[in-house]
């Protein structure tokens, strides 16, 4: 019967919704989108959460490295505030620092501590340095800009004789305009 008024399986069109072969709809509306929306899960049971497995400490020697360059950038910086031990450093470095006294006090007594306060002073100056010298390109190109800008354009001498010219021409007209009416008006009385 469908054969017959033209409509084939999977493609009625009735209320410009489409049924489509595997049950789904659709429409031809253009505002909606021709995407179909997800279907919800069947098993609406909630899937138990992967546990968090604990980071594996890290070594003896990389928790001292972190702990001298935290010290380190502490000093550079001049930061007076007390430092906090990370969450990855181990109870035995802790240990050493608590005897020291304090974080400060422990990298000062370590090796080569002076040396990477000396490197890392000298990378920020570095850095200064850098920042403040393309500042100062920077600063002079805009000053040359703006004196760009306030300079006058340079006067068109040509342009002005004619200007002047035809004001000239202008007030003669006027002049001989003014003569014409009052030749006018005395005639006319």
């Amino acid at each position: 019967m469908g054969e017959k008024f033209g409509l084939r399986r999977g493609s009625y069109s009735g209320g410009h919704t489409i049924i489509r072969a595997d049950g789904s709809f659709g429409s031809f509306d253009p505002a909606e989108t021709r995407y179909e929306p997800k279907r919800a899960r069947k098993n609406k049971t909630k899937r138990p959460k992967k546990a968090v497995k604990p980071s594996k400490p890290l070594p003896l020697a990389a928790q001292r490295k972190m702990l001298l360059n935290i010290a380190a950038d502490a000093r550079v910086s001049n930061r007076k505030q007390g430092l906090k031990f990370p969450k990855n450093i181990g109870d035995e470095i802790q240990q050493d620092v608590a005897r020291a006294g304090t974080i400060e006090a422990w990298a000062s007594k370590q090796a080569g501590f002076n040396e990477l306060v000396k490197t890392k002073l000298q990378k920020k100056q570095a850095k200064a340095k850098r920042k403040s010298n393309t500042a100062g390109l920077v600063q002079v190109e805009v000053v040359a800009k703006r004196r760009r800008a306030v300079q006058k354009p340079k006067p068109d001498l040509d342009r002005i004789a004619f200007l002047k010219d035809e004001i000239a021409q202008a007030r003669e007209f006027i002049s001989l305009a003014g003569k014409e009416i009052k030749h006018l008006e005395s005639g006319s009385s």
